[in-house]
């Protein structure tokens, strides 16, 4: 600190020394400038040093004074521990903040994962349903089928197709094979041999039939 006022001095009387040089004014100006920053500098210097004497002295009365060792120590140790449980409660404050982060991250997966599985659900019903009335329709088609071909089955036969069951003969017979089943089937419907009259006349009947049908 002497160092710099001694250079701050003689930086003043350089320049006072120039401003007398080149005139009165001039060198005044810059002394009186240059006497603030040494008063200045002069006036921190004071402060910081009584700053420290006063430190000093109070440090030299701790030292002489065990009680006043002991709150020091006390009061130490007092602003350790709460800087310690600022230090933890800040500690919970950051690991409680971390926890519910990931509690809510892990919340917002189980709901992502519930509604896929929800969709995934739905997809499943919507299919099965839509599986469910294609089976009803085909079968309802099935059934239309099976009752239109029942209709055609229900149709009463023709007087040709009853006279060919009742000589049990078939389309495309000739007249030995109609003359044969007919010999066969009247000795069976004679009433001499356990038949009846309505069976002789019906055979007769489907007889006659075949052979127009064969004649033409």
């Amino acid at each position: 600190m002497l160092q710099a006022l001694l250079r701050l001095l003689a930086y003043a009387l350089a320049r006072a020394g120039e401003g007398f040089r080149w005139g009165m004014s001039d060198g005044l100006d810059a002394t009186w400038h240059v006497a603030k920053r040494i008063a200045s500098a002069i006036g921190d210097a004071a402060t910081w040093a009584y700053a420290a004497v006063g430190i000093f002295i109070e440090e030299w009365k701790i030292s002489r004074d065990p009680e006043a060792l002991a709150r020091r120590e006390a009061e130490r140790r007092a602003y350790e521990q709460a800087m310690m449980d600022e230090f933890d409660r800040r500690s919970r404050e950051a690991f409680e903040e971390m926890q519910a982060k990931a509690r809510a991250q892990e919340e917002a997966r189980a709901r992502e994962e519930w509604e896929r599985e929800q969709q995934r659900q739905q997809e499943a019903h919507q299919r099965a349903e839509e599986e469910r009335r294609r089976q009803q329709q085909e079968q309802a088609r099935a059934k239309a089928r099976a009752g239109a071909g029942a209709g055609k089955k229900s149709a009463p036969p023709s007087p040709y197709e009853q006279a060919l069951a009742l000589l049990g003969l078939k389309a495309g017979f000739t007249q030995d094979d109609l003359k044969r089943a007919f010999r066969t089937r009247i000795k069976a419907a004679h009433p001499d041999a356990g038949g009846s009259t309505e069976a002789a006349a019906a055979l007769n009947a489907a007889y006659e039939l075949l052979k127009k049908r064969t004649a033409a």
